[in-house]
């Protein structure tokens, strides 16, 4: 074997469910440019030949995005998410990854140094994480926590940390739910909801002071409203913006959060609360029944558009039910008017043209609709929501 060997925690014994390696007990061990792969069975008395194959050091995004460090001093298994955890030298970034023998990039780069001092006389309104302070670190991990040690003899750098790894996204699903690492709220009832609207999460910004302080790493929420009871449901991915109007609504849905862990400060997001904000099966808030526009003879039900959507006014739905056996009328929208029409005044009722997607215009814009066809004699709910 050539290279420089590392004497900082520099190899550790285990076995690996992936790769060259993978099902096969190993020692894995650094030296400055390199991670070996030394089979335990190819320990045998007087052999040369006892390294496997061995992973060269490529950072993400190649040397172009990160430099190679040459310096690799620690590399340890963390059993909990099938990788590696190798670190570097001073001032150097360090590697979460798989191994691999196919001179290919290693899969994450975390943790980096901003100099700050974390012993017990710095100032209150910092918040502690493990930059590198420019030292190395050696690492331990067991049942999903990283503890990283830096190597040095001083209060300012011999502090340990303890990193939740697992948690991170891209191995929170994990292989059973004995593994899985999210946040999962309970089912939210939404009953009679018609249209989703928004998801709101109240987060950390900002853990220690205004301008010693650190932002947490990022989250990612998903959401399901079906398969809900059994957990046989698909989560699917939301946006940053927490835009549900794409959903169909449901009277119940499901949040699912997941961390990033491995980062630049490896200090997991906060979640403080959750909202859900919908339309149900009544009338939709912006607008307000109206008595004088609307008309018993000629069977018209007219509102008056109270609050303004702030942009253009979405499809609205039209419901008119049997207000004594419940049963449903008649369903139309502002996109078909298939069994009746809708129209738009912004004079008080006093005209009323064809309707349009424009936002509230006046507090004497109103809106109406007339069915095709209605029975006589009938008593009827009209409902308008969104949708």
């Amino acid at each position: 074997m050539i290279g420089t060997i590392s004497q900082t925690s520099g190899c550790r014994l285990g076995t690996l469910s992936h790769g060259a390696g993978s099902g096969v007990e190993c020692i894995y061990g650094a030296t400055t440019t390199r991670i070996y792969r030394i089979p335990v069975a190819n320990i045998v008395d007087a052999s040369t030949t006892f390294v496997a194959d061995s992973m060269v050091e490529i950072p993400p995004g190649s040397v172009n995005s990160f430099a190679a460090t040459g310096g690799l001093t620690s590399c340890e298994i963390a059993s909990g998410i099938d990788r590696l955890i190798i670190t570097t030298g001073a001032s150097q970034r360090h590697y979460v990854t798989q191994y691999n023998t196919s001179s290919t990039a290693l899969d994450r780069v975390f943790l980096s140094d901003n100099r700050q001092l974390d012993h017990s006389i710095n100032d209150p309104g910092i918040y502690p994480w493990p930059s590198t302070v420019s030292g190395g670190f050696s690492v331990w991990s067991e049942n999903g926590i990283a503890y990283l040690i830096r190597t040095g003899t001083t209060s300012i750098t011999n502090i340990i940390y303890s990193v939740p790894l697992s948690t991170d996204w891209d191995f929170a699903a994990g292989t059973s739910s004995a593994t899985q690492n999210r946040l999962i709220t309970p089912t939210l009832s939404t009953t009679g909801c018609v249209t989703f609207s928004k998801l709101f999460v109240n987060y950390e910004r900002k853990l220690g002071s205004t301008y010693l302080g650190i932002q947490p790493e990022p989250f990612r929420t998903y959401y399901r409203v079906t398969g809900i009871a059994d957990n046989s449901g698909t989560w699917n991915a939301l946006g940053d913006d927490g835009d549900l109007t794409s959903i169909t609504g449901s009277d119940n849905i499901q949040l699912m959060i997941e961390f990033r862990a491995i980062g630049q400060n490896c200090i997991p997001a906060r979640i403080f609360s959750l909202v859900v904000t919908y339309d149900d099966n009544t009338t939709d808030s912006r607008y307000q029944p109206s008595v004088a526009n609307s008309n018993i003879t000629t069977k018209r039900f007219a509102w008056r558009f109270s609050t303004a959507f702030g942009g253009t006014v979405p499809t609205l739905t039209i419901r008119l039910y049997d207000a004594v056996a419940g049963t449903l009328l008649l369903t139309d929208t502002t996109a078909t008017q298939a069994s009746g029409l809708f129209e738009k005044s912004t004079n008080d009722g006093a005209s009323f043209g064809s309707y349009n997607t424009t936002d509230k215009a006046n507090n004497t814009t109103y809106i109406r609709y007339t069915p095709t066809s209605l029975g006589d004699n009938i008593k009827v709910r009209a409902i308008l929501t969104q949708g």
